[in-house]
């Protein structure tokens, strides 16, 4: 059995500056965007408890269907339609939203807003002219959640229909080590540590770890079990982050054979270099100047703030002969 869990862990800062934003009598445009399962939406379902809101999470299917749903939220937040009734377009949804919202806050979110652009490209314009309409004189507080890091943040950039039109953006990171620690009370710091070491601040990681059990044996469990939480999790995060992530699984695949330094992967193929080049890119270790030649591309340079990344790749390697006396040594603790 594993044991309880905290309720709700850190987040103290976001929840503030959302705490802040939605006491101003004006509107609110918030951008909130972070990894898959790094806790977004439970965050915002934490902060529109006892509040008067909507919640919609987008399923990625035809503007029709998303409409639909969308009307039932309002429906059980706002009151009842006519039979049978759904907003026609999104530029009457908003309109209605306003009119109806009166002077008393209403927080909407649109969890997953890539989502509905991929059914609709048109929203992040129709989402600006309803702000500058009618959005920024109205009580509502608009949250638009993602976790495609490229596509938010590409929400506010210079030639963004929503460039500086948000009242706030909160990127959120993982979970400190003394946060993480407390899904993990009963271990010792040393293992704390290597429950960190691996799963790293991911909530939905760190909520599965049985503190009861060995390492070897959780990690058997999360990883080496077909059915495991953590078995797809570094495919979720390369095609979630990156746009092309077959180079980034080549990258990785040549790190956990041995490539240590940054030109291994693509050393005397230049038609190979320029398939690495995004992935090098979108990990900071693009080695095309001599400043960079001779540095070691260690796994955890390669993926960043993903630990489970990391220890994917130390596992490929363990399971292929490399560095097996060292995997041996943590996971008999």
């Amino acid at each position: 059995m594993l044991q309880r869990q905290p309720a709700f862990v850190g987040r103290v800062h976001e929840l503030a500056v959302l705490q802040d934003v939605a006491e101003r009598d004006s509107g609110a445009l918030v951008l909130v965007s972070g990894r898959r399962r790094i806790g977004k939406t439970y965050l915002l379902q934490h902060f529109i408890h006892n509040r008067r809101a909507i919640f919609y999470q987008a399923t990625r299917q035809a503007p029709n269907v998303e409409l639909t749903a969308f009307t039932r939220e309002v429906e059980r937040a706002l009151g009842t339609f006519p039979p049978g009734y759904s907003y026609p377009t999104w530029d009457a949804a908003f309109d209605d939203l306003t009119a109806r919202c009166d002077e008393k806050r209403l927080v909407v979110v649109l969890d997953e807003f890539s989502y509905l652009c991929d059914s609709n490209p048109g929203m992040p314009s129709i989402v600006q002219r309803w702000w500058d309409l009618r959005g920024r004189n109205s009580s509502i507080m608009l949250v638009l959640c993602g976790s495609s890091q490229s596509f938010m943040a590409d929400l506010d950039n210079g030639s963004a229909p929503l460039h500086q039109r948000f009242t706030a953006k909160i990127r959120l990171g993982p979970l400190t080590f003394r946060e993480a620690a407390l899904f993990v009370p009963t271990l010792t710091p040393a293992d704390r540590a290597r429950v960190y070491g691996v799963l790293g601040g991911t909530p939905l990681y760190l909520r599965e770890w049985n503190a009861a059990r060995p390492v070897r044996e959780n990690l058997i469990r999360l990883f080496g079990d077909p059915a495991g939480l953590l078995v797809d999790s570094a495919r979720l995060v390369l095609h979630t982050d990156l746009g092309d992530a077959t180079a980034a699984y080549r990258a990785l695949s040549a790190v956990a054979a041995g490539a240590t330094r940054r030109n291994d992967p693509t050393e005397g193929k230049h038609h190979e270099r320029a398939r690495f080049a995004p992935t090098r890119r979108a990990v900071g270790s693009d080695a095309t100047g001599p400043g960079h030649r001779g540095q070691r591309l260690s796994a955890r340079r390669l993926c960043g703030n993903g630990p489970v990344l990391s220890f994917l790749v130390s596992f490929h390697r363990a399971a292929s002969g490399r560095d097996r006396s060292r995997v041996r040594r943590t996971s008999d603790r």
